[in-house]
């Protein structure tokens, strides 16, 4: 195998592949990027069993063939090569990199054991523009969490119904649901699908403001098509929890305010909060939020903002760190926030952007009670307790 590439090719080629490589992997041949070279063209692979990537660049073949590379290497070699035309050569067991006048040789596993490209019958395929796709992930990713016992909440449910495609993602203390029209769609005309945070994130990563892209779902496997950029995913199996018993359809009151200043004021008072709770308390007025954080050892914040209300007065707690990520996702210069209790959930949303909404779990006030004074006894040091049990 022989061929010569673009190094602006190259990296764009690593730089999609490389995140999927499972570097932890008891396979070997896992930690290596497959490359085939054929019809002045080369497909960059990598498969972390789970999750499937392939990116097609134009390249100058001379011979075509197959070669494996260790990903981390070649990727950091591709990184500090200078603008130029790079070859990549196969000589025995190495593969030979050369661009201008440096040269790598970089031992090869057999292509042959790499895992080979999923095929897929999908029972329900979709498209829709690139910049729909990536801002419903933005909207939605930072509700999925990291780690939780629950497996079924550690992906974004793909809920489609006709041309409608519903998006949700909680981490039980807080949930996104965006809901966006398709441009056309095939197969079954109700199919859902939960597809891994990992995944949602790379191709995020990849999605550009044009063209489109084609998404394909079976009951065990999801795929992404960027033309350019093919992803092929397992799905999480399990059945996802009713969204639509979370989110409140009626509601006391309604708190209209700007979305910048009131951010400025939650980073502001998030300096002073407990980093316990993160908590912050919003006290809505007549046409004012006043807005306070406390940490009993080191001080306080008080701040207060204009805003549309004209209901009674209401007093509810939030995580900062939840309404900062909310209000860096919601698209619009007008926030509106609707509430009952200061114990049940509220609803953020745009102010005239019905189609994506967040519910947050507020904070209990009576958990932010300042804890009890501890008894002088327990400040006593034991050589004195061990003169009184003396005497």
């Amino acid at each position: 195998m022989k061929a010569v590439f673009k190094r602006a090719d190259l990296a764009l080629a690593t730089n999609v592949v490389h995140n999927t490589v499972n570097y932890q992997t008891s396979l070997p041949i896992l930690s290596n990027i497959l490359v085939k070279v054929s019809d002045s063209k080369a497909i960059f692979m990598a498969s972390d069993l789970e999750c499937n990537v392939r990116c097609e660049i134009p390249a100058e073949v001379e011979t075509p063939g197959s070669i494996t590379v260790p990903a981390r290497t070649f990727t950091d070699i591709v990184r500090v090569l200078s603008d130029a035309d790079v070859t990549l050569q196969l000589e025995g067991n190495r593969v030979r990199v050369k661009c201008e006048t440096l040269s790598y040789d970089l031992v090869t596993m057999d292509p042959e054991d790499f895992p080979a490209w999923p095929e897929m019958r999908s029972k329900a395929k979709i498209e829709l523009p690139q910049k729909t796709l990536k801002r419903v992930i933005e909207q939605i990713i930072f509700c999925i969490p990291q780690k939780d016992p629950r497996r079924v909440l550690l992906g974004g449910f793909f809920d489609l119904h006709d041309k409608i495609l519903k998006c949700v993602a909680t981490d039980g203390k807080k949930l996104a649901f965006v809901q966006t029209e398709v441009e056309s769609r095939s197969g079954q005309e109700k199919f859902s699908a939960i597809i891994p945070q990992k995944v949602l994130a790379e191709v995020c990563r990849t999605l550009g403001d044009e063209g489109n892209v084609t998404v394909q779902m079976t009951d065990r496997q999801v795929a992404f098509d960027l033309k350019q950029i093919k992803y092929v995913s397992n799905v999480i199996d399990g059945t996802y929890p009713n969204y639509d018993l979370v989110i409140p359809r009626t509601f006391e009151r309604t708190m209209q305010l700007p979305r910048g200043p009131l951010r400025d004021r939650i980073r502001q008072a998030a300096v002073m909060s407990d980093e316990k709770s993160n908590s912050i308390i919003l006290d809505f007025e007549p046409d004012e939020l006043r807005l306070s954080a406390m940490t009993y050892d080191v001080g306080s914040y008080a701040g207060s903002l204009a805003i549309q209300y004209s209901q009674d007065p209401f007093k509810i707690v939030f995580n900062h760190k939840f309404i900062s990520e909310i209000l860096d996702a919601i698209p619009a210069d007008e926030v509106v926030i609707k509430a009952n209790k200061a114990t049940s959930p509220a609803v953020f949303s745009g102010k005239d952007i019905p189609d994506t909404l967040y519910v947050i779990m507020p904070i209990k006030l009576a958990d932010l009670a300042e804890p009890e004074p501890v008894a002088e006894e327990a400040y006593r040091d034991e050589p004195e307790e061990e003169e009184e049990q003396e005497e």
